[in-house]
């Protein structure tokens, strides 16, 4: 052609249109891609091969295409075969590497051959069944229709549940089912199936045509999607459910208290997330976590509740049995009978619910009637734990026993001793029974015989939590370990350093174990590997309560001293094919097969674990506004800079875990003798102690009537005493500062039963009960208060400087009288004495350095120094978790034993103390104990103390855990004195007292001469003849007092 011709446009090479190379791989669909945080899928094999008559796509080439290549075109497709392959070879033959390379490159795929094309489909589906990798099947499903088809096919899937465990025993599915989820309906798979052994939830091959069975999973979520209908379908929600639990999931965090109120009692259920609480109320949720309705009837802390369908059934320290229906939050029915706190509750069926009770027995109520049908009495001590199996219940006491009862019947079956402590724990297969105690054992028992079988050790505390599942065994301790034991042979699988401080939930299922702690983190381990997965919730001070189910999980927890729930979900969304469809639209640049599924929640705008939607919170508080503000929400928290984003510390005290309940003591009735003289015994409540390094003192104390009526007009008479104080102060009738231990009288009281009048006590300036209980009479303190002349100190010392006989009074130096006492036990040591020395103190003052050093010099010498610190909350306006980093103080002697008492109950005060002055007289060295305890008015009388807590919290204390009320009504229950006697001794210590501060202030006021300022300086007749600083005048005057 030369350059007059008309020019002719070649077209340019271009990728051809067929299936795309393997230069050009196309991610292909993943489902695993579904969850948070998943990497992208890798390249896909090269695809199969397309029809054989494939040629390239010319439709779309220019107008003006060269006329003479449509010629070749044209003259080639009439050609003969072996004219074809002439042409063929003599155009290669003219080809450069280049072209041929290209020509390679676009003839190999078409030369490619699908060998599923060409394999029958039991070949293929036999292929297939050797993958276990869930994500190649995914990608290989897009390859080709061909491969689609085949990977539809249920069995591959089937075979993949039963590798990914996917599958459950019907054994299992039904014993792991709390009693609302075990109804009929959940249909096994047919006899005929190869895999009948195993159930998957609404999982059925389509191929079949078998219906749809019920889910047995108990899922909160299956009402919101579709019913499975497949064993695809099956296996990828389990997978996305899995993978969601180990790095995904959505959490909603409610506060639901404005005070680290305790929670006693969690249930998930199907329908409902109930809460209950020691401030004698049921939270009713939605299993979303949304506020449905509040139960209230108990007048006291409720301890234990079981739910059934809609009914529920709960118990607490007023003694009574509820029965509630959830859909109305109405009482159908108040059960009475037990005579102590109701400690356990189980249901048989919709219809029998068992409690057990600190009072020693077992009832059976048919909660249709609200009668009782049967009384298993039979324990000597507490009863703390029961489980349920058909016909048959055990339980667990604290007087180290377990009992295994006939529901129908009525009577023991087998009585199963061995451990040394009190049981706190218990699980019932069936078959076997498992029993968790304080001797830090864990024993298996034959249900049958009653024998026991194994001894379980390992644990160094405490052991209080238990699940079985099959010959699976899971264990947590107050150690904060959670142990996997098999109960084939006996032996640990795994040792799970799960917490710092006790584990205070325990569950598990066939793939996880959750666990809740005192540390305040919630924690989920691979149950086969004994692998930590993920810590779930932000850490807070403590976690009350875990429940999970398959898809949900519900946390409670101390977080910033205000109860938080936080629901997790862990379920995948519902399939919308819709929104693929739209995403292919949106850029149809690319095909269907390299869109990358993304069903992940959106990415949390705001501190996690926070919720936004703070006006959700439910308020659980007992009456109006409190008067301390809350802290501020998550969302604007998050919005200012980080040095200033710190929460607010909340004013409320950190968690303790022993009892303040005046009244949780109980007897047995037909033990009280008629004699006033004649001891009985009374059983403490189960958490009136906690112990560090020490086992706790007895469970029982030795009392008299004539003793509980002593003690009861102590107390009545200290609080007449100090609200006289308060009074006179108001007055301005006692000037200076003025201490007052109004709410605390049950520390003063209870010690002064439990010792000697030889042994020695000193104290705070808080001082006043004590100077009273050691000898001191009313007209004295308040004279001293006065400051008159027939004072306790003849006037000079204040409310700050009180003595009497081995009573070394109130010391105004904070902290200063520890070393003081340690020095007045190393005396009693020095001297062969076996008397011990009371040292009192506050939390206030806990963390003073002469504290630390009196706590060395009493452990090195081992002196008999009882070391007391009486927490009352708050310091001098500060909470106790705003001054100290721990606030545990019975475990600040480090190297010395620890006890934490129950400081609102005179009992279990005489009771701790009781077991220290042994523990001294028996030369152990010194203790360190906790009373725990509450003061209902200011830190002095210029402190309102009102400004760093609630008034609401007050009056709570003071209506629920007054120490003078509950003494009272533990007197008038266990018959000791009747209502009109105890007014009788009320009215006696009130006039006692009202006469007693009339004589006080009838007293004179001390004369104002040098010889009163300077008498009590030195000993009679050891004066100087000159004192050093003074005048001669006053050393006249001084020395002429003699």
């Amino acid at each position: 052609m030369n350059s007059g011709s008309h020019s002719i446009k070649i077209p340019q090479p271009r990728p051809p249109r067929g299936p795309p190379t393997p230069s050009m791989s196309t991610p292909a669909v993943d489902f695993d891609q579904t969850l948070t945080g998943s990497p992208p899928p890798p390249p896909t094999p090269a695809a199969s091969p397309g029809p054989s008559n494939s040629q390239p796509d010319w439709s779309d080439a220019g107008d003006e295409e060269d006329i003479f290549l449509a010629k070749c075109r044209h003259y080639f497709q009439s050609c003969s075969g072996p004219q074809r392959t002439r042409i063929l070879a003599d155009m290669l033959n003219l080809c450069t590497s280049q072209q041929l390379s290209f020509v390679h490159q676009f003839v190999s795929p078409l030369l490619k051959k699908d060998p599923f094309t060409s394999l029958p489909d039991e070949l293929c589906l036999r292929i297939l069944s050797f993958i276990d990798d869930p994500k190649v099947l995914a990608r290989a499903s897009q390859v080709s229709r061909r491969w689609r088809d085949l990977l539809s096919d249920d069995m591959t899937w089937k075979n993949l549940c039963v590798k990914h465990d996917y599958g459950r025993r019907l054994s299992d599915v039904s014993s792991a089912l709390p009693a609302y989820a075990s109804r009929p309906g959940a249909q096994p798979l047919l006899s005929g199936n190869p895999f009948a052994n195993h159930s998957f939830p609404g999982a059925f091959p389509s191929t079949t045509g078998m219906s749809a069975s019920r889910s047995l999973d108990g899922s909160s979520s299956a009402k919101t999607r579709p019913m499975l209908k497949s064993y695809k379908s099956h296996f990828k929600q389990r997978y996305l459910v899995d993978a969601a639990w180990r790095t995904g999931g959505k959490s909603t965090t409610r506060a639901i208290t404005q005070d680290g109120g305790v929670v006693t009692s969690l249930h998930l259920t199907p329908k409902y997330i109930i809460v209950a609480l020691d401030n004698a109320k049921i939270h009713v949720f939605d299993t979303e976590g949304n506020a449905l309705r509040v139960l209230q009837g108990h007048v006291m802390g409720v301890w234990a509740m079981v739910p059934w369908e809609d009914i529920l059934v709960s118990g607490g320290c007023d003694r009574d049995v509820r029965v509630w229906d959830l859909t109305t939050g109405t009482c159908t029915f108040t059960l009475r009978g037990h005579t102590s706190t109701v400690r356990c509750l189980k249901m048989s069926d919709a219809n029998t619910a068992i409690s057990g009770s600190r009072d020693t027995t077992l009832r059976v109520w048919d909660i249709r009637t609200g009668l009782c049908r049967n009384v298993l009495v039979g324990h000597q001590a507490s009863v703390r734990c029961l489980e349920i199996k058909g016909d048959i219940v055990v339980s667990g006491s604290y007087d180290t026993t377990a009992k295994i009862w006939s529901i129908s019947e009525g009577r023991c079956l087998h009585t199963l001793q061995g451990h040394y402590s009190q049981i706190y724990a218990i699980a019932f297969d069936g078959a076997r029974v498992a029993t968790g105690s304080l001797d830090t054992s864990v024993r298996i028992w034959n249900a049958a015989t009653g024998e026991c079988q194994a001894v379980l050790q390992g644990h160094t505390s405490l052991v209080g939590q238990l699940q079985m599942r099959g010959d699976t065994l899971v264990t947590g301790g107050s150690d904060g370990s959670v142990r996997v034991w098999s109960l084939s042979k006996f032996v640990p699988i795994h040792r799970l350093a799960a917490h710092d401080n006790s584990v205070t939930s325990l569950q598990f299922d066939d793939t996880r174990v959750v666990s809740g702690g005192s540390d305040g983190r919630v924690k989920v381990w691979d149950l086969k590997t004994g692998h930590l997965v993920r810590e779930l919730i932000a850490q807070g001070e403590a976690v009350w309560r875990v429940a999970f189910e398959d898809e949900k999980c519900v946390a409670m927890a101390l977080r910033n001293n205000r109860t938080i729930m936080e629901v997790w979900s862990f379920s995948p969304p519902p399939d919308d094919d819709r929104s693929f469809i739209v995403k292919s639209l949106e850029d149809p640049s690319r095909p269907k097969s390299a869109l990358a599924l993304d069903w992940r929640q959106p990415e949390p705008t705001t501190t996690p674990g926070i919720d936004t939607q703070e006006g959700e919170d439910v308020d659980m508080r007992d009456a109006g506004p409190s008067t301390a503000p809350l802290p501020d929400g998550g969302i604007r928290q998050a919005a200012v800079p980080l040095r200033t984003s710190r929460p607010s510390l909340s004013l409320a005290a950190a968690r303790r875990s022993v009892t303040t309940d005046a009244a949780s003591s109980h007897v047995d009735k037909s033990a009280v003798p008629k004699s006033d003289d004649e001891p009985f015994t009374v059983n403490l409540n189960d958490e009136s102690f906690e112990t560090y390094e020490l086992d706790p003192p007895p469970y029982t104390l030795e009392v008299t009537k004539k003793e509980l009526k002593q003690m009861y007009y102590d107390m009545v008479a200290i609080r007449q005493m100090e609200m006289a104080a308060d009074r006179l102060y108001k007055e301005k009738k006692i000037r200076g500062f003025c201490h007052l231990s109004v709410g605390q009288e049950a520390v003063a009281v209870g010690i002064e039963h439990a010792i000697t009048r030889d042994d020695d006590v000193i104290t705070s300036y808080r001082c006043h009960g004590f100077a009273l209980m050691r000898g001191a009479t009313v007209r004295s303190i308040i004279g001293e208060l006065l400051g008159r002349r027939q004072g306790i100190a003849y006037g000079k010392g204040g409310s700050m400087h009180m003595f009497a006989k081995n009573f070394y009074g109130g010391n105004g130096i904070v902290g200063a009288q520890v070393p003081v006492g340690a020095g007045l036990a190393f005396a009693h040591k020095y001297n062969g004495r076996k008397n011990s020395s009371i040292v009192l103190y506050g939390d206030g003052a806990s963390n003073q350095g002469q504290v630390f050093e009196a706590f060395n010099m009493a452990k090195l010498w081992k002196l008999p120094a009882l070391f007391g610190c009486e927490n009352n909350k708050y310091g001098m306006g500060t909470s106790a978790a705003r001054s100290s980093a721990l606030t545990d103080y019975y475990k600040r002697g480090q190297y010395i034993p620890g006890l934490k008492v129950n400081g609102m109950d005179c009992l279990a005060v005489k009771a701790a103390v009781k077991y220290g002055k042994q523990w001294t007289d028996a030369d152990n060295g010194p203790l360190v104990l906790e009373y725990v305890t509450y003061r209902y008015g200011g830190h002095s009388m210029s402190d309102p103390g009102t400004t760093y807590r609630t008034r609401e919290e007050i009056q709570r204390m003071r209506s629920t855990n007054d120490p003078i009320q509950g003494l009272k009504q533990n007197i008038l229950d266990w018959s000791v004195a009747t209502e009109e006697e105890l007014k009788a001794l009320d009215k006696e210590a009130r006039q006692h007292v009202n006469e007693e501060v009339a004589a006080a202030e009838a007293m004179p006021h001390p004369e104002a001469t040098p010889q009163i300022l300077y008498e009590d300086i030195y000993v009679r007749g050891s004066e100087p003849p000159f004192i050093r600083g003074r005048t001669p005048d006053d050393n006249f005057y001084f020395a002429s007092s003699s």
